[in-house]
């Protein structure tokens, strides 16, 4: 019997074994993998949105299954964020994108969307300086955010071209029931450029100062915006003095500036171009670095309760190309939304900082983030760079339900061998010398 029990116990670790076998070369795995772009989907869910939810899904069907319009390659990751007057992360798993994961990873979005609570106001300070966080903590990332233009826009280098942008388009978006899409990119942890356009008309995606590798340059006509140095206080933002503009020196034809004609680079205040491609239309491109310039030095402030919000200076004039015009845009009422409301610790800005980090399969529980402006400075940064979430693919929930489930199985299964076996010995024991003795004199006597 206890040869049986010895094959038993055998047969409970190769078993063990052959289930935890997958669960360490997946996680080996992690190491192989190549940097990847990332996308980031803001989606406002303020009530006033509740009426362009059909216009909206079908506009991000289009641009996910698309590959946002041939830009994203097997790999590329796709994160889907949600906001009013608070910033929701994690309701929507991160997913990577191929071509042919595209039109489930569409549909899902979708789907996502539909289910939202359409409630509140919209607040961008909130949805700013959560991906103010993700920004500094990625190398090259394409966030895209789809709201209403009818709240002011603020946390940005870019704040008042966007704004004058949204004076443009949200009466005639307001009337078609369609979102204001803004473009925004960054590269190496800083905001590059980025265009404005209602959903119906032509997105676009300004280029890398850089060229990504693996990643085409697609440049067009130019419109030069000189970056402006921004700051917070509680209630309100204080632009500080924008440094003296140096002046543009022509590039090489060899170089990475493609002059569109008719365009020209010039510095201070943005311009509106014509656009030649689409009429009675203009373009506003918010533009930025062709190489990416030395960190300045943090703005000296006079008071202290103001804080350097993203800093974004007037180095030198940067210079970008974007690939195409992008269409004007609109907004009617400017909504101020008071920081002092906003609270929170540096905690949970952190926990969702990391999230685009992850790879897909990945379950992150939903949470509610409420962020804090004191959590803006560069002081509150976490000094060592956060951990890379480890990918976890789609059958390994299963697979550790399943050796949770034959783990407890085995115990049960091993006690119940115990106990028979107890059981047998107990039942074959020899009775002893006495009890035979008792039951050959009870068997005389019955007999007599």
């Amino acid at each position: 019997m206890s040869r049986r029990f010895q094959l038993y116990v055998i047969l409970l670790l190769w078993v063990t074994k052959a289930f935890a076998e997958p669960v360490s070369t997946a996680t080996n795995a992690v190491t192989l993998e190549q940097e990847s772009e990332r996308f980031l989907i803001a989606f406002d869910i303020s009530s006033k949105m509740r009426s362009r939810l059909k216009a909206t899904t079908n506009f991000v069907h289009d641009l996910i299954e698309s590959g946002f319009y041939g830009r994203a390659q097997v790999g590329d990751t796709i994160g889907v964020w949600t906001f009013n007057d608070l910033l929701y992360t994690g309701e929507f798993p991160l997913r990577v994108w191929s071509t042919n994961t595209a039109a489930f990873i569409a549909r899902d979005v979708c789907e996502f969307l539909r289910k939202r609570r359409f409630a509140g106001v919209t607040r961008f300070n909130v949805l700013i300086e959560g991906i103010n966080l993700v920004v500094k903590r990625s190398k090259t990332i394409t966030i895209i955010i789809l709201t209403d233009g009818r709240t002011k826009f603020l946390g940005t280098p870019f704040d008042e071209e966007i704004n004058g942008a949204f004076t443009n388009l949200a009466s005639v978006a307001e009337k078609a029931k369609e979102p204001i899409v803004i473009v925004l990119r960054a590269y190496h942890g800083q905001l590059i450029g980025g265009s404005v356009a209602r959903a119906s008309q032509r997105i676009v995606f300004p280029a890398y100062p850089v060229r990504p590798e693996g990643k085409q340059t697609i440049t067009s006509q130019t419109n030069i915006v000189q970056a402006r140095t921004v700051a917070t206080r509680k209630n309100n933002l204080i632009p500080l003095p924008t440094p003296k503009a140096e002046p543009i020196q022509a590039e090489s034809p060899a170089g990475n500036v493609v002059v569109y004609p008719g365009a020209s680079l010039t510095t201070g205040a943005p311009q509106i171009l014509s656009n030649t491609g689409q009429t009675g239309e203009k373009a506003l491109i918010i533009a930025s670095p062709t190489t990416r310039p030395a960190a300045p030095a943090p703005p000296m402030l006079e008071k202290p309760e103001v804080q350097a919000l993203s800093v974004q200076t007037g180095m030198t004039t940067q210079v970008f190309t974007p690939e195409t015009a992008a269409p004007k845009i609109s907004l009617t009422n400017e909504v101020k939304q008071p920081w002092s409301e906003i609270s929170g610790s540096e905690s949970d800005v952190n926990k969702f900082a990391n999230e685009l980090h992850a790879s897909d399969g990945e379950r992150f529980s939903t949470k509610r983030i409420i962020l804090s402006s004191s959590t803006l400075g560069e002081s509150n940064l976490p000094s060592q760079p956060l951990l890379v979430a480890a990918p976890e693919p789609p059958w390994m929930s299963l697979t550790r339900t399943l050796i949770i489930i034959g783990l407890v199985l085995s115990g049960v299964g091993l006690v119940l061998v115990g106990t028979a076996f107890w059981y047998m010995l107990i039942s074959r024991r020899r009775e002893s010398i006495i009890t035979q003795a008792m039951e050959q004199s009870n068997s005389h006597q019955d007999t007599e």
